[in-house]
């Protein structure tokens, strides 16, 4: 494959009805790179592996602990700068391929004054080591069988030893042998390149994986191109939702990109299973105008003719957008959460540019190092230069800030132990003061009780009577029986509060040979009271 030819002149995307057709074409390999390798899911590891897709019996990416999971960034230098190089290379593909130094490559994908997150992102990618069992198409019409595991290719920083010994002026790759072999075989395919660029990561790796469909629904003069929302979240690592609101919200996020640039026209869902009968949706996607183009600009053909479009009353579908013209804006919930975050940025000492495109791919994370910055003791250059830095490589927080949130965990630890301690205590008082104010309510009710019982267990209340006789015998021939005290209690014997008390007491004492169940204070409170204490409480 001889070098490509480009030009100097950028397509322009965000208008639909552009007629540009000199685009910057990338060309990159069919084999590998339809499978993912770097994880887009900001701020965690994702595992990567498949097994069982239809040009894929396994395919897994195990990543260097030491040196991280490929992210975003390490996405950017492998479909940015190495796929760029590996093209522009020609072919045979060579075994080593010079990248340029690590300001030059760090320019390339946005970052021209940090190269600490290239480095790391150039080792991420080297180390991470790939476990492949699949079937690819080759350039002689054939396809070719590859089961091995391998790492795509070592780097060699400035100043360190090449291979035939001479000191690397810039950073070089060295390929490894079957990763050479692969590329020096597969089919590459074009991408636009600038239109790429463009995008944020997700929005780029739906692209990649899209573009195949939406070329073949073009070259064949299908409507519309068609891919399955399992496939896209097996080839993405993006997470799989089993509800479709959820599949909604994340791939409107996705597609809107597409829509707006006029790549994608309309997008349409239809509910369906997967081979193992979990929810997954077909997802119907209209090449727009830019697709259109795209596709003459690269085959120098025009798109076949549209076939006749299926029978819509068969296909239940959903328009999260309902054309590429009309597509919906953000809330100006969001839009001013956007703002807000890109004035921090930019007071924070981050200048315009990287604080926009900051704020568009790393939201949560900009927040994060927002709330850190004010720990950060010093700045070795500027303070927005570290909170680039910071925010690229998704650095942890300073020891100061972990200090204070230790201190305010204890003290709000401390505070809500006061205040359990208060609240048990106000419970305890508001029981007490509760039982008081019903305990007569709750007498009269064992009273009542007690003239129940007289009819359906007599001998019960028989027994009960000649123990209150006896009680009431042993007050009035006490010697203390003429004291104030016991002449109190003598005067109240028979009221409603003592009586209830004894027959409570009674019934203890008597429990086994009586088998009646006298309810507590609280239960009586929960079952008949009219104002019962959990209504307070509960």
């Amino acid at each position: 494959m001889s070098k490509s030819k480009r030009t100097e002149t950028p397509p322009v995307h965000n208008n639909p009805n552009a007629q540009q057709d000199a685009l910057t074409a990338l060309r990159t390999e069919t084999a590998l790179s339809r499978f993912p390798l770097h994880s887009l899911t900001k701020g965690k590891n994702t595992p990567i592996e498949l097994t069982n897709h239809p040009s894929a019996v396994l395919w897994r990416v195990d990543h260097n602990n030491h040196y991280g999971q490929p992210g975003a960034l390490a996405y950017k230098l492998d479909t940015w700068v190495i796929n760029r190089r590996i093209e522009e290379s020609g072919q045979p593909i060579p075994k080593i391929l010079r990248l340029g130094s690590l300001r030059e490559i760090a320019a390339e994908i946005g970052s021209p004054s940090n190269t600490n997150p290239v480095k790391q992102a150039l080792l991420q990618n080297a180390t991470a080591s790939i476990t492949a069992k699949i079937t690819f198409k080759t350039t002689d019409k054939g396809q070719k069988d590859l089961e091995a595991v391998f790492q795509r290719y070592s780097i060699v920083f400035t100043g360190e030893k090449l291979p035939d010994g001479r000191a690397a002026d810039a950073v070089y790759l060295i390929l490894n042998d079957i990763y050479q072999t692969v590329l020096n075989s597969a089919i590459f395919r074009p991408l636009d390149y600038e239109y790429m660029k463009s995008l944020p990561p997700i929005s780029q790796r739906f692209y990649e994986i899209v573009s195949y469909q939406v070329y073949a629904a073009l070259k064949y003069g299908n409507p519309r191109a068609k891919l399955a929302y399992s496939e896209y979240c097996q080839l993405s690592t993006a997470t799989r939702y089993p509800d479709f609101e959820h599949v909604k919200k994340q791939m409107y996020k996705i597609l809107r990109p597409h829509v707006q640039s006029g790549y994608i026209a309309k997008i349409q869902y239809e509910a369906t299973t997967d081979s193992q009968g979990n929810p997954d949706w077909i997802m119907y996607l209209t090449p727009g105008i830019n697709a259109n183009r795209e596709y003459k600009s690269f085959t120098g053909n025009t798109p076949a003719p549209k076939r006749r479009k299926p029978n819509k009353e068969h296909v239940n579908l959903e328009l999260p957008f309902p054309d590429a013209t009309n597509a919906p804006i953000p809330t100006t919930t969001d839009l001013t959460e956007h703002q807000e975050l890109l004035k921090a940025l930019i007071n924070a000492e981050l200048n315009q540019s990287d604080a926009e495109h900051l704020a568009r791919e790393y939201p949560d994370i900009c927040r994060q190092q927002l709330a850190y910055l004010p720990y950060v003791e010093h700045f070795k250059t500027s303070k927005g230069a570290y909170l680039r830095s910071a925010i690229e490589g998704n650095w942890g927080p300073p020891t100061a800030y972990s200090q204070t949130q230790q201190k305010q965990a204890e003290a709000e630890a401390t505070r809500k132990g006061k205040a359990e301690i208060a609240l048990r205590e106000a419970e305890k008082k508001s029981r007490k003061a509760h039982e008081e104010r019903h305990h007569a309510d709750f007498c009269d009710f064992i009273c009542l009780g007690i003239e129940e019982l007289k009819k359906t267990h007599p001998e019960l209340i028989t027994a009960f009577t000649a123990y209150e006789d006896e009680r009431h015998e042993s007050l009035v021939k006490s010697p203390m029986a003429e004291r104030p005290m016991f002449k109190a209690t003598i005067e109240k014997f028979n009221t409603p509060t003592l009586r209830a008390q004894r027959f409570i007491e009674f019934c203890k004492e008597q429990k086994d040979q009586f088998l009646i169940e006298i309810p507590t204070f609280w239960e009586w409170d929960e079952s008949h009271n009219t104002t019962p204490f959990s209504k307070k409480w509960g």
